[in-house]
């Protein structure tokens, strides 16, 4: 965890996270970017678990703390992503052959 990103440490980012993990759909969430599920019980921190990405990063203005500005990934698709681009441009093939 970086010491550019404070709010990661703070109740209200613990809140945003155990919102998706409470309110996670069967099977869990979608990935935002390769649209395979993301397993709700893969090992904490492993490429296949749970991450909370910012849609627009906070380094480009997006809300740091607003649940509006979250959606769930893989924790090695969020790392991929970064804050590269402008917009947030989904990976061309959802449904790929990734698996976790």
């Amino acid at each position: 965890m970086s010491s550019s990103a404070p709010h990661l440490k703070t109740a209200a980012w613990k809140a945003i996270r155990q919102w998706y993990i409470d309110n996670a759909p069967a099977g869990g969430w979608d990935c935002a970017l390769c649209g395979l599920r993301v397993d709700p019980d893969a090992i904490p921190r492993s490429g296949g678990s749970l991450a909370i990405d910012h849609i627009v990063p906070t380094i480009k203005g997006g809300a740091a703390l607003d649940i509006r500005n979250t959606q769930a990934m893989h924790l090695a698709c969020n790392s991929s992503k970064c804050a590269r681009g402008d917009e947030f441009r989904p990976h061309a093939n959802p449904k790929g052959s990734r698996v976790w």
